[in-house]
């Protein structure tokens, strides 16, 4: 009876605040941020922003901008009007299924009440369902700041059910105010015969009574001919299962009642919907057409969905798809591929609850924010936070766009220069763009609690420390941000630390023009976020609080000049393949910290928000036995917060039983089928309860004697391994003999093997049945996995294994998905760069190639049988494009950095492009881990200066650890090498110094060849092919890099910054391996650079060896191997043979046809992939050529249509409402 009488005590106070909500709704404009308007808006702050040189500053100036906290965006006021109610999170305590799970928003420490006003809407609801949807709520909370909530089915049920209703009460009170803003134009019926009044049920489109507007009329119907025609107000929809399908949803014979609300709830959606979007602002579509407004047209199919040109096919007519396919029609100017992305802001902005297509915003940030096509639209909604954008800008901007703005980021930076927003719209972008990457560290934005539930934070990346310069650290190449890409490291402060400082110093390209914009961020326990100002170059001081749980440092490249192309250039489409690919700009960057030092890359516990949670349960990336990959790294034990974090952890367990017993009574009621999203909560709870229990078993351990790094008490670490101070190993993985795992390098699984002298280093991840020995080397931000469960297939594991070996290289930022076999070697000289992702099924040894994913395609990189042998090079600097300040890798991604401003060059009437050292301050200095491997090759092209001395090369980690090359004032070269405090003579047995010299000398003043070998036993020193020295030296390059040290490897100086090389540099190319005939190992492969290579005699060369291709394979289809294609041929045919047999037979006599194929490939020089640069690099070269670079947004910002001279009336009209010049 108490309970009766609560419940009915409960239901009256809501129904008070009902009547209440409904008074107000009249007085207050929840949709007035939704507009996007075309002037500034009153009373919203601005940011102060001093740049030296004025706003149009020439080169890189300092830059710094005061832009927290913003007035109207990060505090708000209370809307005169907007009702203060006390609101319930849902924690579980009705909903058992939200204590854990997908379903999570909120933490245990979260209070399960709060007091906010409910200030504005995010979308829009409906009214026709059994339970009613709503919109993202906006709420103003006691501090100032504004938070979205939603409740929305199946993941995101926030607030109670009685919430829920409040707002659904409000909404549909103030709904048809909105409605009545925008145009009730009619559409001409699209039906070719009559159709009438559809009187099944009533329909409240637009949350008006069924009587009134348009609701008397529509929806319209008929049927004929098998085919189901409706007709709303602005759609039209079809049915044809003959040709389509039958939608078993849409068309029920067995259950016309079930047939019609399901109708219903589309009909009013679809109409909601479009008043949400034209509200906003939005051309709809055909405006941006000449001709006739008709209805949008949908097939209802029986499944998948596809867009045309202003119609789309949906399986019965799913709205989240429908919403999803109708921004697909947006005009979008010259974006081309950012339609994937606007396809998903669609779906977000027709469904706030959807939330799962935001996981490429999330997933390598460094990247160009369009590198994966779909699922990375957030930007615009965190744009949209800004009342001077609104809510509504990612349903605008595409109208906006010009046919020369081949990105949404030029749209952007125009339309905020025109409104007088920026003073200059490219940094003003670059402003915004490094406001944005310092939010999304907490998620920062309106959306906050619902997002941040979903994915955490963003990957974190790693930096490098520069030899000679203490506190001082650089982002590696591979993490490097490109344009719309950023960074964010961990900051540990000093324990007894009350201020720290960051020395910001861009490595500056003015050929790239390039910028950045840098931002501390100070996080609380409670997860809020406070800033420092944005700059760019020096330093910036922080003062830190007590209250201060975490720090971060952003990094964002944000260019002072944005590419611009000619729209009718047949390569137009090529813009964001470009910027995705490997050829695209990056910024390198580095940093002096006082008071601080870099943290791990790595998740920790208690990163997002608090301890109580484990976040970032959306799949995006792959999932190691259907977990992610790269998931937390548990806390030790000893540390400080090590027993709060397994206290929370034992509290985590019996909530996600909780949660998992309740889906499963779901299921035993009949309340929810086994199907996809039954399957995706199961595995969040498997997974969940996995992190649980792998970070509470991993908690426990020891430092290595040998590094201090952690090795949790299931591993084995032998004590001559070396596992350094932030390294892991974990979960029962194996070190062996002199196997180095460094930096912040993490180890884990059973089967894990790290022996030999391979190491792992950078934040790489080595994860399941993977076995790496020799020599290997898995560095940077690789991550390899020999377990996958398939996105596509949920429920299909994928697990293999794999072995690394020799002189393999895996590197850059990529995955290597070794999954689908259980014979696979990789070996030799085989190196993986940049992001290749490469997913090889094949069995095999592989030992040769470079693996990399090409500039035009978004595809995975090519299984390793393609690879071609390059003689196990590793570096190729060869100076063939003019530099400021990087030393470009033409292999791999290898890139160093230039000191001094060298010039570049190349002979008048020769073959040689070159690089040119004075011999004073001039020199380069290459990347880590160049140089340690167990044996090299370096080849170096050189015409030293008369006269004059000095150091070609100086490699090591110190003055007492190196090797280095240096040549005396009349040429003749010095190879030493220094280790453990002793240097050894050659010939001497029991000497004290390890050198080599020779009498023979490098000329002067002409080109000479030098090549240096050294393979542990011995070294040789050859001269334009002649070998003029050569003994004994054992001395193995990689002893002398040792554990975490920092790296030096000099280039045309010593690691003092004396004996500086005076004169000029063709190439210097790193090998990892010692030929017994070097001169067969041939030219290496096709350049890889950011400026693509290529000539007309590049082409012609290309062009010739095809021709001669072509010809042999003629030949060989003329001769023995044709005969045999034909005998394949007719085995296939021949079914008198049994089928086994058959098939042993062809698979016989197709190895052997490729043997005799090969070889005579082989012996005309015709094996493999054409070597010479041919039309595919000919058309990158064209491409990159065309760009023009604004320092301004002074482009051409008309539509193909205004610049044509025959843009339609309506778009006329529409674009001066909404432009606004």
């Amino acid at each position: 009876m108490k309970t009766a009488q609560l419940k009915s005590i409960s239901l009256l106070a809501v129904a008070a605040l009902c009547i209440c909500a409904s008074a107000l709704a009249a007085e207050h404009d929840y949709y007035r941020n939704l507009r996007y308007p075309k002037q500034l808006v009153a009373g919203v702050g601005r940011d102060q922003v001093q740049q030296a040189g004025g706003p149009n500053a020439v080169g890189y100036q300092r830059r710094t901008v005061q832009w927290w906290p913003r007035q109207g965006q990060d505090i708000v006021d209370i809307p005169e009007g907007a009702p203060l109610r006390t609101w319930t999170r849902n924690k579980g305590q009705q909903d058992p299924e939200a204590q854990a799970g997908v379903t999570r928003h909120w933490t245990a420490s979260d209070p399960e009440t709060f007091k906010a006003h409910l200030i504005a809407f995010r979308g829009f609801g409906t009214s026709s369902a059994e339970t009613p949807t709503i919109p993202a709520a906006v709420l103003r909370l006691e501090d100032g700041r504004q938070r979205a909530v939603v409740h929305h089915s199946p993941l995101s049920h926030m607030i109670s059910t009685e919430d829920r209703d409040f707002i659904h009460k409000v909404w549909e009170e103030v709904y048809p105010t909105l409605y009545a803003k925008i145009s009730k134009e009619e559409r001409s019926v699209s039906a070719t015969f009559p159709l009438e009044h559809w009187k099944a049920l009533p329909v409240r489109f637009n949350a008006l009574p069924p009587w009134k507007d348009a609701n008397a009329k529509y929806p319209l119907w008929a049927e004929k001919d098998g085919n189901v025609i409706f007709e709303t107000r602005n759609f039209y929809l079809v049915t044809d299962p003959k040709r389509y399908g039958n939608p078993t949803a849409w068309i029920r014979p067995n259950d016309i009642a079930g047939q019609n609300l399901f109708r219903r709830d589309i009909f009013e959606y679809l109409e909601n919907f479009w008043t949400y979007v034209e509200a906003a602002g939005h051309s709809m579509p055909y405006w941006h057409h000449p001709g006739p407004n008709k209805k949008y047209h949908i097939i209802v199919t029986s499944g998948g969905s596809g867009v045309g040109t202003y119609h789309c096919g949906i399986g019965n007519a799913n709205t989240a798809a429908l919403a999803h396919e109708f921004f697909h029609s947006q005009p979008l100017g010259g974006w081309g591929d950012f339609h994937y992305i606007m396809g998903n802001a669609g779906q977000h902005t027709g469904h706030p609850g959807e939330l799962q297509m935001f996981s490429g915003n999330f997933r390598y940030p460094w990247r160009y924010v369009n590198r994966k096509g779909y699922q990375s639209p957030l930007m615009f909604f965190v744009l949209g936070d800004n009342p001077n954008w609104g809510y509504g800008i990612q349903v605008v901007i595409g109208g906006l766009a010009g046919e020369a703005e081949t990105t949404p980021y030029h749209t952007i930076a125009m339309v905020g220069q025109k409104k007088g927003l920026w003073e200059n719209g490219v940094r003003g972008f670059g402003d915004f763009f490094g406001e944005y990457a310092a939010r999304m560290v907490t998620c920062d934005f309106v959306e906050q609690d619902m997002i941040r539930s979903k994915y955490g934070m963003p990957e974190t990346s790693h930096v490098c420390p520069v030899y000679g310069h203490k506190n001082r650290y650089r982002i590696s190449n591979a993490e490097a941000p490109r344009w719309t890409g950023y960074n964010i490291i961990r900051l540990k402060r000093d324990a007894d630390a009350t201020k720290i400082a960051v020395d910001f110093e861009g490595i500056y390209d003015p050929s790239q023009h390039s910028d950045w914009r840098a931002c501390i961020v100070a996080v609380d326990a409670k997860g809020r976020a406070r800033y420092s100002p944005l700059w760019n170059k020096g330093q910036m001081g922080f003062a830190l609080k007590p209250t201060d749980k975490h720090l971060w440092l952003t990094v964002s490249a944000s260019p002072s000049a944005f590419p611009v192309q000619d729209s009718s250039s047949p390569r137009a489409h090529w813009m964001s393949m470009y910027l995705s690919g490997i050829h695209a700009p990056r910024h390198p960057w580095e940093v002096t910290l006082s008071g601080c030092t870099p943290g791990t890359p790595h998740r920790k516990q208690g990163d997002i928000i608090n301890f109580d949670e484990l976040y970032g349960r959306c799949d995006y990336g792959n999932t190691s036995v259907n977990l992610p990959l790269k998931h937390e790294v548990p806390i030790p034990l000893t540390d400080a917060d090590g027993p709060l974090a397994q206290q929370k952890l034992a509290e985590m367990l019996p909530r996600i039983k909780a949660s998992a017993d309740a889906l499963q009574a779901e299921v035993d009621a009949g309340k929810l089928n086994r199907g996809y999203w039954w399957g995706k909560k199961t595995r969040t709870h498997e997974h969940l309860l996995h992190r649980v229990k792998f970070l509470q078993e991993n908690a426990k351990g020891h430092r290595h004697p040998n590094g201090g790094g952690f090795v949790s008490d299931t591993c084995k670490v032998a004590a001559t391994a070396y596992v350094g101070p932030n390294a892991m190993v974990l979960d029962g993985a194996t070190i062996k003999d002199n196997a180095c795992i460094k930096e912040h390098a993490v180890v884990m699984g059973s089967q894990a093997v790290v022996s030999g002298n391979a190491k792992i280093g950078g934040r790489a991840w080595v994860v399941g049945n993977v076995k790496v020995s020799g020599n290997a080397r898995i560095l940077e931000a690789a991550a390899v996995t020999t377990s996958q469960r398939a996105q596509a297939s949920p429920n299909r594991l994928y697990e293999g294994s794999v072995e690394i070996d020799g002189s393999a290289v895996i590197k850059g930022e990529l995955y290597l998905l070794s999954c689908y076999t259980t014979d696979q070697r990789l070996t030799g000289g085989l190196v993986m760069d940049y992001y290749a992702d490469v997913k090889n099924k094949e069995s095999g040894v592989f030992q040769n190639g470079r693996f990399y994913r090409a500039h035009d395609r978004y595809d995975r990189a090519p299984g390793f049988a393609g690879g071609t042998d390059a003689g196990a090079l590793y570096a190729n600097w060869q100076f063939n494009h003019p530099k400021s300040v990087l030393l470009e890798d033409s292999y791999v991604n290898n890139v160093g950095i230039l000191y001094g401003r060298p010039t570049f060059s190349e002979d008048a009437d020769g073959p040689h492009k070159y690089v040119v050292f004075n011999g004073r301050d001039q020199y380069a200095e290459a990347p880590p881990s160049v140089a340690d491997f167990g044996e090299l090759t370096l080849d170096i092209l050189v015409k030293r200066s008369k006269g004059k001395g000095g150091r070609l090369f100086d490699f090591g980690t110190g003055d007492e650890e190196c090797f280095y090359l240096s040549i005396d004032g009349s040429g003749k070269p010095t190879l030493t090498a220094r280790h453990q405090g002793k240097t050894y003579t050659l010939t001497a047995s029991t000497a004290t110094s390890w050198w080599l010299w020779i009498s023979t000398a490098i000329p002067a003043s002409t080109w000479a060849r030098v090549r240096l070998e050294m393979n542990g036993a011995t070294a040789s020193i050859h001269i334009d092919g002649k070998q003029v020295a050569n003994g004994k030296f054992t001395f193995r390059p990689r002893d002398v890099f040792i554990g975490d040290r920092p790296e030096g490897n000099f280039i045309a100086c010593a690691r003092n910054k004396s004996e500086f090389f005076h004169g000029q540099i063709d190439h210097f190319r790193i090998y990892r391996k010692v030929h017994n005939d070097f001169d067969a190992v041939g030219p290496p492969p096709l350049a890889l650079t950011q400026m693509q290579e290529w000539s007309e005699q590049d082409q012609q060369q290309h062009d010739d060896w095809q021709k001669r291709r072509k010809a042999k394979e003629a030949e060989l289809r003329a001769g023995k191997y044709g005969e045999m294609q034909k005998e394949i041929q007719q085995l296939g045919r021949d079914k008198s043979i049994d089928a086994d047999e058959r098939s042993a037979r062809m698979d016989k006599l197709r190895s052997a046809a490729a043997v005799v194929r090969e070889n005579a490939l082989k012996s005309a020089g015709l094996s493999g992939p054409n070597p010479y640069l041919g039309k595919q690099a000919a058309d990158l070269v064209h491409f990159q050529r065309s760009l023009k670079y604004h320092t301004t947004a002074d482009w051409d910002y008309r539509t193909k249509a205004e610049r044509a001279g025959e843009l339609p009336a309506k778009t006329k009209k529409w674009l001066q409402s909404v432009r606004g010049y």
